[in-house]
């Protein structure tokens, strides 16, 4: 036991000496700490998290704070900036940009756990897409299963909206199927049905 605890404290004393002590200004060309810097994934505290928090109000998304519709549809011009989430093992939903290199899946809680991960497009509130993909979480059909029995729960019309169920390792989405399911078991059974036509 005291083997292992020594084993931790040496590794978080190197850490704390390449973050803070002398390792700081070490500059290796093969790896130079602006590229380190470049490429380092925010990771949120309990309060910075807080401003990510969505809620369902009249089945629609929105802001837990400022009461905002989620609206994550934006013009045609420039690059499409995609809206990831995650839901906490508490149930708590938390909605934000994903900012390659910098902000991911894992930022919300940590690095921590959840019970369900992908992205979203929402418009004034109303969910029109929904992909389980996450390449940190790497969540199954179960995870997708339960975020929309959250939505459903809380009153959310999943009627329309267009699901991916697939993804694979290089990190690519599957295809897309519009949905008209009213029970767990129609959706379920539409979930198994388009990740084997893939």
């Amino acid at each position: 036991m005291e083997g292992s605890f020594h084993k931790e404290a040496l590794s978080l004393n190197l850490y704390l000496k390449l973050d803070h002590g002398a390792g700081k200004e070490i500059d290796l060309t093969e790896c130079p700490r602006k590229k380190l810097k470049k490429q380092c994934v925010k990771y949120l505290g309990p309060i910075e998290r807080n401003q990510y928090e969505y809620v369902v109000a009249e089945g629609k998304i929105v802001h837990n704070q400022s009461r905002h519709e989620l609206h994550t549809i934006e013009g045609s011009e420039g690059p499409k900036t995609k809206w990831i989430f995650v839901m906490s093992p508490s149930g708590r939903l938390y909605i934000g940009k994903k900012e390659k290199g910098k902000f991911h899946h894992s930022s919300f809680l940590a690095g921590g756990a959840t019970i369900a991960a992908g992205s979203l497009e929402a418009e004034h509130g109303f969910v029109k897409l929904i992909s389980r993909y996450s390449g940190h979480y790497q969540p199954g059909d179960d995870s997708l299963e339960r975020f929309l029995s959250f939505l459903r729960e809380h009153g959310v019309n999943l009627v329309g909206v267009q699901m991916s169920c697939t993804s694979n390792a290089l990190g690519q989405e599957g295809s897309f199927a519009s949905v008209a399911l009213s029970s767990p078991q129609e959706r379920r059974s539409s979930i198994a049905s388009s990740r084997h036509k893939n």
